[in-house]
């Protein structure tokens, strides 16, 4: 009953109320201190996601993201820039150079 309280929710909410309301669900559903380490891992994704996508080429952006999302690749973000740095062509380099300069 309250997974369609939910679905209701998110097609009628956007912005804020549906964080709260996000927040709320997952209190309910894995307790407080599961839902505290859920919410900081998906600010510190969002954080870094924002990052590679203003500093790096985008097909890079989508190799960091599908490394990141996949639970058996648990590599740490040390490791996932040095690896991005290695794979980027230097055209690329050139590029981000050029745009950040």
């Amino acid at each position: 009953m309250f997974g369609v309280f939910y679905c209701l929710l998110i097609k009628k909410f956007h912005g804020k109320f549906l964080i709260f309301f996000k927040s709320i669900y997952f209190i309910l559903s894995f307790g407080l201190k599961k839902t505290l380490i859920i919410l900081y891992q998906q600010l510190k994704f969002m954080l870094f996601s924002y990052l590679y996508k203003k500093i790096f080429h985008p097909t890079f952006f989508i190799l960091f993201k599908i490394r990141i999302n996949t639970p058996f690749l648990r590599i740490r973000m040390l490791e996932v820039q040095i690896l991005l740095i290695v794979v980027m062509r230097p055209s690329c380099l050139y590029c981000i150079t050029k745009c950040n300069a």
